[in-house]
């Protein structure tokens, strides 16, 4: 059995694509906890970096990323010291120069509005993104700088664990791309258009670790149900 292999789930859902990638390799097959756990994990293989080397190719190009997060991870990234105000409604990107805007709520839910153009605001988000979704999970949204984002259905989408199900009510008429991070476990969401050119990237990063991309378990191509 080669242990070098790193299975990455599609699955299409209309006009999207979604990406499961695991924190794990594996040979394809449906997952069983027993079988799951006897493959190596990517941080044994690719070091402690591999989370945010694969959060930065999914991001991609665009400057702006909207976060869904909690209070406690936002405190602890450093991020509270760009100054965060409140989100409006609705807001056009290509009018706006700011580094960081938040809207909160309670529960501890954040939703945060970036400039990965700073480089310092950049690093920050890749390194604390998914540090703590081991019983819920975050979400990053990206859209170009034409974009006109408006934020409360992106609220509502992520505060709802039933309709976080529903990846084509949000791409791409809310977002062009939609990252989800969930206990150790990346997805994406994306036009299928976009996808080939992301597994092609994943695979070249697969490279430069030493692995194969594989196709992983259609079932696993986004986030399991979540209670």
């Amino acid at each position: 059995m080669d242990l070098r292999t790193w299975p990455i789930a599609r699955s299409i859902k209309g006009t999207l694509c979604h990406l499961g990638i695991p924190q794990r390799l594996g040979d394809g097959k449906p997952y069983t906890q027993e079988h799951y756990q006897s493959f190596p994990s990517l941080e044994e293989i690719a070091g402690e970096n591999w989370y945010s080397e694969i959060l930065a190719l999914l991001l991609g190009k665009n400057r702006w990323v909207a976060w869904w997060t909690t209070k406690r991870v936002l405190k602890n990234s450093g991020l509270q010291a760009f100054s965060p105000s409140k989100l409006p409604d609705r807001l056009e990107l290509a009018n706006i120069n700011s580094l960081l805007w938040a809207r909160s709520f309670f529960m501890g839910g954040l939703l945060i509005l970036a400039d990965l153009s700073d480089s310092d605001i950049r690093s920050k988000i890749l390194e604390w993104s998914g540090c703590d979704t081991e019983y819920d999970a975050e979400f990053l949204f990206t859209a170009p700088d034409t974009f006109e984002w408006e934020f409360e259905p992106i609220l509502n989408w992520c505060r709802d664990k039933k309709v976080a199900q529903d990846t084509e009510d949000v791409v791409p008429a809310k977002a062009d791309r939609i990252i989800a991070l969930f206990d150790g476990d990346i997805y994406c969401a994306l036009a299928k258009v976009d996808a080939e050119p992301v597994l092609d990237s994943l695979a070249i990063l697969a490279e430069t670790w030493g692995l194969k991309l594989i196709t992983g378990p259609e079932t696993y191509g986004w986030l399991p149900n979540l209670k």
